[in-house]
């Protein structure tokens, strides 16, 4: 397969696997969509910038953008709130595997985990707003003290 048809392909299955159309990625990237479906049927090659803007736009390297690999891309998540939602909480939950807990932070924490989302909802407001005096005082502290720990290991 010649360069100009991989990068062709590769630019359709890219922008496909975002789903957007011709239009909206040409206005993302800033150029007109005659020429981004030019690109796209390998009738022309796009000036070196705006392999960049595209490489940017997809965060990959340019290199990547003729390689026959990357046409695996897969499709992007018909829901990208609930995908970023979905890795804040692998990411969280790696940050807190990193920290150092005694047991009974982690048992806290676990009996948090469980708590009925209003339960928890209740107790994020109380520590948000520094209201101690409740039943899951405890909680409270020790989510305060995990947040601090967290916060001093951004730091060092």
């Amino acid at each position: 397969m010649k360069t100009l048809d991989i990068l062709a392909v590769n630019l359709r299955r890219l922008r496909e696997g975002k789903g957007f159309s011709q239009m909206e990625l040409a206005e993302e990237i800033g150029v007109a969509h005659t020429s981004l479906s030019r690109w796209e049927t390998a009738k022309l090659m796009p000036k070196h910038e705006n392999l960049d803007a595209i490489a940017d736009f997809y965060s990959v390297s340019v290199s990547a953008l003729f390689s026959e690999e990357l046409t695996t891309y897969k499709k992007a998540n018909p829901n990208p709130t609930l995908e970023a939602l979905s890795e804040l909480v692998v990411e969280q939950k790696q940050k807190l595997k990193d920290l150092e807990l005694s047991d009974n932070e982690k048992r806290i924490i676990d009996e948090y985990r469980r708590a009925q989302p209003l339960q928890k909802m209740a107790i994020e407001t109380m520590a948000g707003f520094g209201l101690d005096k409740n039943p899951d005082a405890e909680i409270l502290n020790l989510m305060k003290e995990v947040n601090s720990k967290a916060g001093s290991k951004k730091t060092s």
